[in-house]
């Protein structure tokens, strides 16, 4: 094949049924390797290494490649673990998508911090870096040299790192990939130099072809954008746009007749399909899930989504509430939905984050996270709620104000992760977070314990809610359970410390010393 696309192996797994499990990926690889990998990254490929479901980003650039004229005896989307059946003489490029190609990405973040909380001393990368590196040296990409192009939301790494050479990698691509792959691709069959970076600009949604190989987890993207222009994140992302209904559907077709067991819609925020700014249009919204549970009922698969943001679920509550009873949580399940909470801090918002809380004022947010998730609760689902810590400017005061956060929303049905600042977006090249500078700081320290107890005391509750899908390894079940008791006993030791007090203690003896 002359070109050959794939991921990592954590990335191209279907985790045995469950995408929940794929946080295990972050742990580091010496673990895995050795004891799960198996069990928790399964892949699915033919005899000859095609891929029978793939990473939805890298099955959106064989789309790009087919529309442009690349024919299928060309393009093959392959199975890391069968690059020897396919990577051959005559491959001349091989595009790979990646998610955390170094360990610096958030889930290796907060696992690393978690493992030094538990009182280990976590060695080595994680698992999700090892497998991108097991890729980039496999020993037929070293025999026959294919050029390489690496892409993917976490592709800035090789480059804020330096390490492109190193690897061996001759063009990054940041932001999107479907315009600009088709002519770096040609370029790399012809022989012609490649550029080290090439920038992708926002792709219409006109312009977004379907996927031809069905997405792992039945992954459908309904929208890209949410105009709110957080600094931490890409710029593309200013750029609301909804992917046409006919797209959608023909790919809630394709997975579904593949044997998915459900459609997930992908998106920044659920609600924001239709939506022309960063308010959401309620009855475009319903439109849309009416829409795809046509197709959904047709197979008897479930229909869920991944993201929502808390002020427009308080723009159009009723259409949150709809969309849970009648679509997605349907007779009284649960599901989980993801919200980027970020801070407590109404001061920190308005330096990096001031359109976040639109239109609510900045003031009011801290109320409208805790007034959201409720809505949530109500309507069936469980909120994973994500929140920075050292973002540039935070101060002890920043930090008191999301621990307080966490105190108003500690009885709601949320799993708070609390991650360090990955410097991204409009905040690339503003420095690295020194990991263990988090546990050296009381405040931080406390923060981050908090949201952990929260998020493990919330993971034991809904136990069943993230097991029920894992499919393929009794194992696997066994093991989450342990590993959630495990970490809820280690933590005990942190419960009833109140860093706050000890914190304005030291500033008052500080004060007192300058008197």
């Amino acid at each position: 094949m002359k070109v050959v696309l794939t991921a990592d192996r954590a990335l191209m797994s279907d985790y045995n049924g469950t995408n929940y499990m794929g946080f295990v990926s972050a742990l580091p690889s010496n673990l895995i390797e050795k004891y799960a990998e198996w069990v928790f990254f399964p892949t699915r490929s033919d005899k000859d290494g095609r891929a029978l479901v793939a990473n939805y980003s890298i099955a959106k650039i064989e789309a790009a490649l087919l529309k442009a004229g690349f024919s299928r005896d060309e393009v093959v989307l392959a199975d890391p673990t069968k690059l020897d059946k396919v990577v051959k003489e005559d491959t001349r490029v091989l595009g790979i998508t990646t998610m955390d190609p170094l360990g610096l990405g958030y889930g290796s973040g907060i696992v690393y911090i978690a493992m030094m909380l538990f009182g280990f001393n976590p060695q080595g990368i994680s698992y999700m870096s090892k497998k991108f590196l097991d890729v980039i040296n496999h020993p037929s990409v070293k025999k026959h040299k294919p050029k390489i192009i690496i892409g993917g939301q976490a592709a800035w790494q090789i480059v804020d790192t330096n390490m492109q050479e190193q690897l061996g990698i001759d063009t990054v691509v940041i932001g999107e990939g479907e315009k600009v792959a088709p002519d770096l691709f040609r370029m790399a069959i012809e022989g012609k130099d490649l550029p080290r970076v090439v920038n992708g600009p926002p792709v219409d949604a006109s312009e977004i072809p379907p996927i031809v190989t069905p997405s792992i987890g039945g992954m459908v993207e309904i929208s890209r954008g949410c105009g709110r222009g957080c600094r931490y994140c890409s710029l593309a992302l200013l750029r609301p746009r909804s992917i046409p209904i006919e797209t959608i559907l023909a790919e809630a077709e394709l997975n579904l007749s593949h044997g998915a067991n459900g459609i997930g819609l992908h998106s920044e925020d659920f609600l924001m399909y239709g939506s022309k700014n960063f308010l959401p249009e309620g009855d475009k919204v319903l439109w849309l899930f009416e829409n795809v549970e046509k197709v959904t009922k047709k197979y008897g698969a479930t229909l869920g989504t991944d993201f929502v943001t808390a002020a427009n679920t308080m723009v159009v509550p009723k259409v949150v509430e709809r969309v849970g009873r009648d679509y997605v949580n349907v007779g009284g399940s649960r599901s989980f939905i993801e919200m980027g909470i970020e801070t407590g801090s109404p001061r920190l918002m308005k330096i990096i984050m001031p359109g976040k809380a639109l239109p609510f004022k900045v003031e009011e947010y801290p109320e409208i996270v805790r007034q959201a998730i409720g809505v949530l609760n109500d309507a069936g689902w469980t909120v994973v709620g994500t929140l920075i810590t050292r973002l540039p400017g935070e101060t002890e005061d920043d930090v008191i104000k999301t621990i307080e956060l966490l105190d108003k929303i500690k009885d709601l049905n949320v799993v708070t992760f609390v991650l360090p600042f990955i410097p991204i977006g409009q905040l690339r090249g503003s420095g690295f977070v020194v990991l263990e500078e988090i546990l050296e700081d009381d405040l931080r320290r406390e923060l981050f314990v908090t949201g952990l107890i929260k998020a493990i005391r919330q993971i034991r509750s809904d136990i069943k809610l993230i097991s029920k899908g894992i499919t393929g390894s009794v194992f696997a079940k066994i093991a989450l359970s342990f590993a959630v008791w495990y970490m809820l006993r280690r933590l005990r030791k942190f419960e009833g410390i109140d860093h706050r007090r000890l914190q304005q203690q030291k500033t008052e003896a500080r004060e007192n010393a300058l008197m």
